[in-house]
């Protein structure tokens, strides 16, 4: 079995108005934020639960493996909270 980083947006094949990813013995790799858990789907970072019926991941051989990544809204709210952190040391 061979692991392959899935491009979405190019490699997902529509059915019936529905994305899904091919059914191969591939292993998809998607990115997922280690903080509030939304997964990259296209070019948005959505729920998982809406993620897993959108590309139909149950239907795949062996389930995606979840690369770890920091969606832009936590990664900002984690800047956020590094800035206020490193204002109060100085004060």
């Amino acid at each position: 079995m061979t692991e392959t980083s899935l491009t979405l947006t190019s490699q997902l094949e529509p059915r019936h108005g529905v994305a899904r990813l091919p059914r191969v013995h591939e292993v998809a790799v998607l990115d997922a934020c280690s903080i509030c858990l939304s997964v990259r789907y296209e070019s948005r970072w959505i729920e998982p639960g809406i993620a897993i019926r959108a590309m139909r991941t149950f239907e795949l051989d062996s389930p995606p493996r979840l690369q770890p990544a920091i969606c832009e809204r936590c990664a900002a709210a984690l800047s956020s909270q590094r800035s206020r952190a490193e204002i109060a040391r100085a004060a």
